[in-house]
């Protein structure tokens, strides 16, 4: 769709360039073991709502 509403931003976004060389250090990463999301607490609070919304009909 891009390429069809915006033809000049298109030919410039996949325009070839030249690379240049970069050296990078490495990046030592902590992981803390925790999970992404909402977690336990979410998890069984949106549990007891569905259980009280059911309920209640």
């Amino acid at each position: 769709m891009a390429k069809h509403f915006h033809p000049e931003a298109w030919k410039q976004a996949n325009a070839t360039t030249t690379a240049t060389e970069t050296t990078e250090q490495p990046t030592s990463e902590t992981t803390n073991g925790t999970s992404p999301g909402f977690g336990v607490t979410a998890a069984v609070v949106g549990l007891l709502g569905a259980v009280f919304l059911a309920r209640r009909q």
